[in-house]
């Protein structure tokens, strides 16, 4: 069975490490890591990192931020989504530190205000950008 692991609960479990990177905003963004997390229920082995947390607060920007670098360090690959009416800087700067690591895979809605810089700077490193969840989630190649 797929195991989630939210944010700040330990993410040091063994399995195929997936972590949920892309736009959260504070919460405003939509849920779109449920959609993932529901797309690969079931599989075995497979342990979701998931960022998005019900009880965020920014006084815990600290441990959130600890927590997501040292799970992103620790993740098997990281499936980056960016939907459309999302803002994303933090998502942007860790594309930016992922882009070389072998282990990003990234997608953009066609309408993220952004996706244009996403397509140039992913086909510099020969990374491909998908442009639907669906897709996205597709891409990551069984365990």
């Amino acid at each position: 069975m797929t195991i989630v692991v939210t944010a700040p609960e330990d993410w040091r479990i063994a399995g195929y490490r997936v972590f949920l990177a892309g736009a959260i905003d504070s919460g405003s963004a939509v849920d779109w890591q449920a959609e993932v997390v529901a797309a690969l229920a079931g599989r075995a082995g497979l342990v979701l990192l998931n960022p998005r947390r019900a009880d965020y607060a920014s006084v815990r920007l600290d441990e959130q931020i600890g927590w997501e670098l040292d799970a992103l360090e620790a993740a098997d690959r990281i499936l980056m989504w960016f939907p459309a009416g999302s803002v994303a800087p933090v998502s942007m700067l860790e594309t930016g530190l992922y882009l070389r690591s072998g282990k990003l895979l990234l997608g953009a809605d066609p309408g993220f205000a952004r996706r244009r810089n996403l397509e140039l700077t992913a086909a510099r490193f020969g990374l491909a950008v998908h442009t639907s969840l669906p897709a996205l989630i597709n891409s990551l190649e069984p365990e």
